[in-house]
């Protein structure tokens, strides 16, 4: 399995952290997939504890990589192994995966409707960073998240987002799990209404919203095989 040496850590606030590798091989990857970190932790079966994070850097420049994530009061591999990791430390993972994005046609010409919720913001990042998008003028990127705190901070955000881009918004909602989340579904249903016929779409996080959304555009005329998504909790939803 590849490997990748740790470079530099950050922490971008008082629950997640940025981390910085460098593959010890030539390692290629397309802006929006992930990895799987293999923390080497056993189960109660003996089997290892593996994990999926978004490569949050873009692909531009591939001789590094970067994943955030969030400290979870549960989070086993974020809190035992993850937030463990010292710089020179050698991490195993699988990957890059994301089997949509390397169909070229999924890249073809017209608008592209990029609708990210929570911490899925990596991927959707990545990808609108990636060489295939961002030069491109037509690309309109949703972030809905609940506030300022809960992954990257907002002017860190903004420092990333390609200038070319046709339109970029952060969406207040309530946070998962929380009074009013239910109206999330509706808030992005009227976000997707805005573009009548997107040629590409990628929908990222709350398995739920990225599911009904996909059927709504679906139904609105996009074609099926251009709308990639990645589910970032609520799986069972999709």
């Amino acid at each position: 399995m590849p490997t990748a040496k740790l470079i530099r850590r950050e922490q971008c606030n008082d629950s997640t952290h940025l981390l910085t590798f460098r593959p010890t091989e030539t390692f290629e990857f397309i802006g929006g997939q992930f990895i799987i970190i293999d923390s080497g932790l056993k189960n109660e079966e003996g089997k290892n504890y593996k994990r999926t994070y978004s490569l949050l850097s873009s692909d531009d420049k591939t001789d590094e990589f970067q994943i955030a994530y969030k400290v979870l009061e549960k989070g086993i591999v974020t809190n035992q192994y993850l937030n463990h990791l010292q710089v020179d430390d050698v991490i195993t993972f699988s990957g890059p995966w994301g089997k949509f994005l390397k169909d070229e046609d999924f890249f073809g010409e017209g608008d592209v409707f990029v609708l990210a919720t929570d911490t899925a913001l990596a991927s959707a990042l990545s990808f609108v960073n990636s060489k295939k998008l961002k030069q491109k003028e037509n690309v309109s990127f949703y972030w809905m998240v609940s506030d300022k705190d809960y992954f990257l901070d907002f002017e860190m955000v903004q420092k990333r987002i390609p200038p070319g881009l046709a339109h970029f918004e952060i969406v207040p909602i309530a946070e998962y799990g929380s009074e009013g989340r239910d109206e999330v579904l509706h808030k992005a249903k009227s976000i997707a209404n805005q573009h009548h016929n997107p040629r590409t779409a990628l929908l990222a996080g709350d398995g739920i919203i990225v599911n009904k959304i996909k059927e709504y555009l679906i139904e609105k005329g996009v074609n099926e095989n251009h709308i990639g998504t990645e589910v970032y909790f609520n799986k069972d939803s999709v």
